[in-house]
């Protein structure tokens, strides 16, 4: 949860798509790609609540690399833990993965995902930290 948090609630669409004044207003300033903040997008491509987090892959490494997070490590993680998604009334759901969390890979991994997880959050933590200083 932490992690989705930090690193991917900023590029929830599930406020955008239904209000289309909302959408021209902040199109620019959503880092989710602007073909994802419409309610066309949603309809062919929302098919559960995880769905609604959508990724720039290009802004999301812009955005690791401003905060010196390694993109290998958030990449990794990213790949090897369940998809989260929190409402807007603050209710939790996690996509259905039971492959991933049956793959003896991940298993053997568990450590290093736990591990790189914890590190990446500091370190954007730390700037975020740095930043208000400033």
């Amino acid at each position: 949860m932490a992690y989705y948090l930090e690193f991917e609630k900023q590029y929830n669409i599930q406020p955008y798509v239904s209000h289309p004044i909302k959408i021209e207003r902040m199109k620019y300033l959503h880092p989710s790609p602007n073909h994802a903040l419409t309610e066309e997008y949603a309809m062919e491509n929302v098919k559960e609540p995880t769905d609604y987090v959508v990724l720039d892959h290009s802004r999301v490494d812009a955005d690791l690399a401003k905060r010196e997070v390694s993109s290998i490590l958030y990449w990794n993680i990213w790949r090897l833990t369940p998809k989260a998604y929190q409402s807007q009334d603050g209710k939790w759901y996690f996509k259905d993965q039971c492959d991933l969390m049956a793959s003896d890979f991940l298993v053997e991994n568990a450590h290093y995902v736990f591990e790189s997880t914890v590190n990446v959050i500091m370190q954007s933590e730390n700037y975020k930290r740095n930043i208000k200083k400033r």
